[in-house]
C-alpha cells in the first residue's frame, strides 16, 4: 500500500511520549499480536467496505465497516485506553449494510486496550450489542442531525448544532 510506505514510524504520534520514539511501534506490535488470533478466527464476507445512503435533508450517511462475517455479524475493531460506547456508530453501520442488501444478525466490538510500553498487553475483549438498540440510537442521532441542519438553514446560527456528547470539553 503506497500510503503505508509513506509513514515514518520513527516519528512519535501525537499521543506518544516524545521521550520514547519507539512507543508507536511498540503499541502497534502489541495491539497486532493481541488481535491477530481473534482476527484469524473470523470468516469475513466483507472487510473495510464503504457504504453510503441518502438520509434526506441533504444528509448522506457514509460508513466504513471493519468486518461483516459470513454469519451476518458486523464487527468493529477498537483500540484505546477506554472501552468505547459505539451503539450509534454500530447502528449506523447496520442501517447501511441492510440498505445494501446484507442481513445483519449481530453487532460486536473487538476492543484491544492500549497499554503502556512496559505493561503487558491484555487480550482483546469482545462485546456484543443489540441490533435493535443500536439501530434505534443511530436513527435518533440521524434525526437530530437532520433537525439541527434544518434549524441552521433557517437561522444561520451555528449554535443550532449540539455539542458532541462524547467530547471531553
Amino acid at each position: 500500500d503506497a500510503v503505508a510506505d509513506q509513514i515514518d514510524f520513527n516519528t512519535p504520534t501525537e499521543w506518544d511520549d516524545p521521550a520514547s520514539p519507539n512507543a508507536a511501534m511498540i503499541a502497534i506490535d502489541k495491539i497486532t499480536r493481541a488481535w491477530l488470533p481473534l482476527g484469524m478466527s473470523m470468516n469475513p464476507a466483507l472487510i473495510e467496505q464503504e457504504f453510503k445512503m441518502d438520509c434526506g435533508g441533504d444528509i448522506t450517511l457514509v460508513g466504513h465497516i471493519d468486518v461483516l462475517t459470513t454469519e451476518g455479524i458486523l464487527r468493529d475493531h477498537k483500540t484505546g485506553a477506554q472501552r468505547p460506547s459505539p451503539q450509534a456508530q454500530l447502528g449506523g453501520y447496520a442501517i447501511l449494510a441492510r440498505n445494501a442488501g446484507h442481513e445483519i444478525k449481530g453487532l460486536a466490538v473487538d476492543w484491544v486496550k492500549r497499554v503502556g510500553e512496559n505493561a503487558p498487553q491484555v487480550a482483546p475483549q469482545t462485546e456484543n450489542f443489540s441490533v435493535t438498540e443500536c439501530v434505534s440510537a443511530a436513527e435518533r442521532t440521524i434525526d437530530q442531525i437532520v433537525s439541527d441542519l434544518d434549524a441552521f438553514k433557517h437561522s444561520g446560527n451555528p449554535w443550532e448544532f449540539q455539542a458532541n456528547p462524547a467530547s471531553k470539553l
